[in-house]
């Protein structure tokens, strides 16, 4: 599909994370939220304006499921970051159920990298490449809004690195962890919501964050949005298999096997892995605000 000139100059940003990578169900709410704010903050009062108008065509069934879900009145307005944790509250419509495995990729573990989509349909790699094809040549306002509620998920998900990830244990749902608080019962727990929320930062501090990152990096870029996703995918499986994650053991052979260790999530897991999510979550960002920056015009 033919790319605007303005749409691959601000995919420029997707790049930066291969600068950033250390060699070592969904992202949670709250990262969900984070990353949808930082965006929405940073988009022109147009852009914004656009965003809004979007979300208040969400219907009151599903306004009301989210703001349940916020633990709040069903009536509550609702923001472009209370809009991104829509494709997860929807998993529990039988209208919906088909999307359920669309937030993540089951890879292979004898892969260290993907050089495909990889998926006729019902993964996250497929979902990201349909919903931006939806969001781009749609002049449905039911059809534009579906598609941006789906990217503006698919984005934070894919830089979670548990959602690229072997079948065999669920993307580390079936992987222990002990944690002295009692809060984190499993791996993929632990980088949806736990470390997120160890991190402590404010949204003034993340906002600080985000703008010295756009400081930081270069322009540089691809210009099919299937590379651009296929780069977000194995810089997730890269961290994935880290051995610090804790997630599998690697072999000479350079397959990443299972192992019954129980992680311990600690000070020391902590100290190793809040600069990685807090990463993620920052590049999540800065790669959809360029991306909605170049599509929203």
């Amino acid at each position: 599909m033919y790319l605007s000139s303005r749409l691959i100059t601000f995919l420029s940003l997707f790049v930066v994370g291969y600068l950033l990578i250390p060699s070592a169900q969904a992202l949670g709410q709250q990262g969900h939220r984070i990353v949808c704010q930082l965006v929405f903050d940073n988009l022109s009062d147009t852009q914004q304006r656009t965003l809004n108008d979007l979300v208040t065509l969400i219907p009151r069934q599903q306004q009301a499921q989210i703001n349940q879900r916020l633990h709040r009145k069903n009536n509550h307005p609702l923001t472009f970051s209370d809009s991104c944790i829509w494709a997860d509250v929807i998993r529990d419509l039988s209208s919906y159920q088909r999307y359920s495995n669309w937030h993540f990729i089951n890879v292979d573990r004898q892969k260290s990298r993907l050089t495909q989509i990889e998926c006729l349909s019902g993964c996250i790699t497929r979902a990201m490449l349909i919903h931006h094809k939806l969001w781009t040549n749609s002049k449905n306002s039911s059809d534009k809004l579906s598609a941006l509620l789906f990217i503006s998920h698919w984005f934070a998900d894919i830089h979670q690195p548990l959602h690229v990830s072997f079948a065999s244990d669920r993307g580390g749902n079936d992987i222990r962890v002990t944690d002295a608080q009692g809060r984190c019962q499993n791996l993929h727990q632990v980088w949806d919501s736990c470390l997120v929320r160890d991190l402590g930062l404010n949204q003034r501090q993340w906002q600080q964050a985000f703008i010295q990152l756009q400081r930081e990096n270069a322009m540089a870029w691809h210009p099919e949005m299937q590379q651009n996703i296929l780069m977000f995918a194995n810089e997730s499986l890269q961290i994935t298999r880290t051995p610090s994650l804790g997630y599998c053991k690697l072999q000479p052979n350079q397959a990443c096997i299972e192992h019954d260790q129980i992680v311990v999530y600690d000070r020391h897991y902590k100290a190793q892995h809040l600069p990685i999510i807090k990463q993620r979550i920052l590049l999540s960002a800065l790669r959809l605000k360029a991306y909605l920056n170049a599509t929203l015009g």
